[in-house]
This record gives structure tokens, C-alpha cells and sequence, in this order.
């Protein structure tokens, strides 16, 4: 379990450990947004490093961020924010979420990330999403399996699509066995101009059972955010070469 630790912070860098200490419940002031600027390994993105243009940097797609972030974003890195104070016993977690610029149309981006099945491509640790059919209020329901070595993760979600407001919900199916006690959060793309769209992807409320290692409760409730943004940037625009 140690060497798989210590494998996943060099895989992460510095700051995936510092956001470690604090999902794992180290105060901070009170409603204040612990956020960090996530970076890419080299080979690792296309456009990794690659600036943004000042037709992005002016769009009004942009001015909720901070001025720190804003610059991150434009450097091609992932924004990332934890809020960890209102955590309770029904979300022991708090929210998490993360966002990243992608140089492709926003209905490009919808599209491709709509192709659920092949989420096994850029999620970390993902190696089954199956479509298993759907319901009839519309709800997809999909089964997810992620492979931490020591442990696979098994549940099942219903998708809400959305493809007018470019817009993924999905909510934890409790009528399916599986190892969490709650799983609710959103997928979704901004155009930020016609060649340019923000995804956002946040986790409102994600609960495991006590029997899952701690270290993989962090990655599946907050860590695993900003690669999953950023593997499907470099997803993306690589045309579908780029691997994990």
C-alpha cells in the first residue's frame, strides 16, 4: 500500500500531496476555497504549456475566476477547488472540482465526452464504464469499475444528459449493490469562444463505506479531479492517440 502511495505523489507532484492533508480534514478558514493550479508532465498534454490566445483571455466565459486562476487556466493548467467546511456525516468530504480550458468547439467536446464507454481511455483508474441501458425518465444507467491495485471500486450511476445545456448530472444508483453510500456530481462544457470551451467538473457529494483505505476514499472524492479534466484535454485534442 505504501509503494502505491508513494508511486501516485510522483505521478501527482507536490501540490496533489499538499491537497492530500487538507481533504483529509486539516482546518482551513471558514468558507475559504482551498484551490491549486494542477500541472501536466511533459509528453503528457498537446497543448501543455501552450498559452491561450487574448480572444480567450478577454471572453466573459472567464471573469468568475480569480486572477490567479484565470492565469493558470490561460498557461493550459487545471484549476482545482476543495471546499472542505461544510463537510457533515452525510458528506464527510466536502465538494470538489476541477476545470480546464480545451482548445476544440464546445459542442465537440460534449460530444466526445458523451461517448460514455470510452471514459476507460482518460479516467484515472477507470476500466469499465458500461452502458446498461436506460430508464424511462431519460436517466442512463451506467456501471463503473476503477482498479486502485489493492481494491476495485464497483457502483453504478444514472446520467442525466443534457446535450442543450452541454451538461452531464449523475447520481449514485441505489437500487444496484456496489462499494459507495453516495455518489453526485456534474460534467459540464462552456464555449468560451468557437474554438475554445471550458469543462468543469465538480463532485457535490461522494461517501464511501469505512471499509475502503483512506487513501483511495481521497482520489475517489477529490484527487483524481484535475487528471481527469486534464487526460480529457489531452484526449481530445490529440485526435484520440493520447493514453494514459
Amino acid at each position: 500500500m505504501l509503494a502505491l502511495q508513494e508511486n501516485e505523489a510522483r505521478e501527482m507532484g507536490e501540490n496533489e500531496v499538499t491537497r492530500t492533508r487538507v481533504a483529509q480534514g486539516v482546518s482551513v478558514p471558514f468558507l475559504a476555497l482551498v484551490a491549486w493550479a494542477v500541472g501536466l508532465t511533459s509528453g503528457q498534454a498537446l497543448a501543455a504549456g501552450a498559452e491561450f490566445g487574448p480572444d480567450v483571455a478577454s471572453s466573459p466565459a472567464l471573469d468568475r475566476f480569480t486572477p490567479e486562476q484565470k492565469k493558470q487556466l490561460l498557461a493550459g493548467k487545471a484549476v482545482y477547488e476543495h471546499v472542505v467546511e461544510d463537510a457533515d456525516a452525510d458528506n464527510p468530504s466536502g465538494r470538489a472540482k476541477a476545470i480546464v480550458l480545451i482548445h476544440a468547439p464546445v459542442e465537440e467536446c460534449f460530444r466526445r465526452f458523451s461517448e460514455i464507454e470510452k471514459h476507460t481511455l482518460y479516467f484515472p483508474r477507470k476500466t469499465v464504464s458500461r452502458v446498461e441501458g436506460v430508464r424511462e425518465d431519460g436517466r442512463v444507467s451506467v456501471y463503473k469499475e476503477f482498479d486502485f491495485k489493492l481494491k476495485t471500486i464497483r457502483f453504478h450511476v444514472l446520467y442525466t444528459i443534457d446535450p442543450e445545456a452541454h451538461r452531464i448530472d449523475f447520481n449514485l444508483d441505489e437500487s444496484q449493490p456496489g462499494d459507495l453510500k453516495a455518489s453526485k456530481g456534474y460534467f459540464q462544457f462552456f464555449a468560451v469562444t468557437p474554438d475554445t470551451s471550458l469543462f468543469d467538473y465538480g463532485l457535490i457529494n461522494t461517501s464511501v463505506g469505512l471499509k475502503i483505505p483512506a487513501f483511495i476514499r481521497s482520489y475517489l472524492t477529490s484527487k483524481d479531479l484535475p487528471r481527469v479534466v486534464t487526460n480529457y484535454r489531452n484526449w481530445l485534442e490529440s485526435g484520440g492517440t493520447w493514453t494514459k
